[in-house]
C-alpha cells in the first residue's frame, strides 16, 4: 500500500504551495503505484477532499482551523497540522477498508478503472 495524502494546503498552517506540492507528490506515487500490479494507492487525498467540501454530511463544524477541544467530535484538526482523533478514526476506517473489502476489488489484474469507480462509491456512501 502507497498513501495518497490529503491536501497540505487545506491544513491550518497551511501556506501557498501545500496544495501544489500535495498534488505533485500524488502524481509520483501515482506513477509509482501503476508500475506495479500489487501495490495500491490508499486515496486519502479524494476522502478529506470531500469532506472538507461538505463536512456536515460528515459530522464536522470546523474543517479548517485548529480545535484541540472538539477534534474528538466536530472538528477536522487537533493543531495547525495534524489531525484531530475524529480524523484519525477516518484515516483507520479508510485503511481498514483497503485492507478488508477494498483489498478485493482494488488486487486484480483487471481492477483498472473499474476499481477506482468502486472506490469513488464507497467513498460516496461514506465507506
Amino acid at each position: 500500500f502507497v498513501t495518497l495524502v490529503h491536501d497540505w494546503g487545506s491544513v491550518p498552517a497551511s501556506n501557498a504551495a501545500g496544495s501544489s506540492r500535495t498534488n505533485d507528490l500524488n502524481e509520483n506515487l501515482r506513477a509509482i503505484v501503476n508500475k506495479h500490479d500489487n501495490v495500491v494507492a490508499v486515496d486519502m487525498f479524494t476522502v478529506f477532499e470531500r469532506i472538507v467540501a461538505d463536512p456536515g454530511r460528515y459530522g464536522f463544524t470546523n474543517v479548517t482551523t485548529a480545535d484541540a477541544a472538539n477534534s474528538d467530535s466536530t472538528a477536522l484538526y487537533f493543531d495547525n497540522s495534524h489531525f484531530g482523533a475524529r480524523g484519525q478514526e477516518i484515516l483507520a476506517q479508510v485503511y481498514n477498508h483497503y485492507l478488508t473489502r477494498g483489498w478485493d476489488w482494488a488486487n486484480t489484474l483487471a481492477a483498472g478503472s473499474g476499481a477506482t469507480q468502486q472506490l469513488q462509491d464507497d467513498i460516496a456512501d461514506g465507506l
